[in-house]
Formats: C-alpha cells, sequence, structure tokens
C-alpha cells in the first residue's frame, strides 16, 4: 500500500470516528493482506524463519510448535492443501510433516523455491 492509499484509508476511517490506534492497526492489516501469497499444492517452499520470528505473536505459539520450526530451518517442503470442501488458499499443509496432526502454515510464512 502506498502513501496515497494510507492516507485515503486513514481519511475514511478517521471521519466515521475510528481512533489513529485502529486506523494504524487497519492499514497494518490491510496491508499483510496485500502481500498473501497463493501457493499451489506442490510448490517447493522453505520456512521463512525472519519473517515468523518477528511476528509478535511468536513467543505466544506452543513450545512443541517453535521447536518444529527451529528444527526444520533449511529444510524444502512441499505445498499440500488438506482434504476439505473448503480449501482456504492462504492456510497450506507441508507434505513432509510427519507430525500428527500435520502444522499449517499461513503462505506469508513461506518462500517459494524455484527449481
Amino acid at each position: 500500500m502506498n502513501k496515497e492509499q494510507k492516507k485515503k484509508y486513514s481519511n475514511i476511517l478517521r471521519a466515521k470516528g475510528f481512533t489513529k490506534t485502529q486506523i494504524e492497526a487497519y492499514i497494518a492489516y490491510k496491508e499483510k493482506l496485500d502481500n498473501v501469497v497463493v501457493l499451489a499444492e506442490g510448490q517447493a517452499v522453505k520456512l521463512n524463519i525472519k519473517q515468523m520470528k518477528s511476528h509478535p505473536d511468536y513467543m505466544r505459539l506452543t513450545q512443541k510448535r517453535r521447536d518444529w520450526v527451529e528444527s526444520h530451518l533449511d529444510d524444502v517442503f512441499t505445498v499440500e492443501y488438506p482434504n476439505s470442501e473448503e480449501r482456504n488458499p492462504v492456510w497450506v499443509c507441508l507434505k513432509e510433516d510427519k507430525s500428527d496432526p500435520k502444522w499449517f502454515f499461513w503462505t506469508g510464512d513461506l518462500t517459494k523455491i524455484n527449481n
């Protein structure tokens, strides 16, 4: 989102009575949604550890989840979608994940590997 778009959204939300904090949160959320990456099933990916650890909620993840992530720093994975009628293109599983049940990953926390 560029500076003009931020100003536009800010003005609209301010006119509707939103506080500065609410406006900043909305713009940050909107920017995150704009950066969503849709990955094809079978796409090779790596975990974007820097992105994951920079998230404010990273330390709120279970120790088991953090241990799994940190033990797979340089591994290459294959994207797969869970068997479900309602596939959400921003949440995927990793084929090589042997956990039961498998972990879900937001596509913004994955980096495409070009073969």
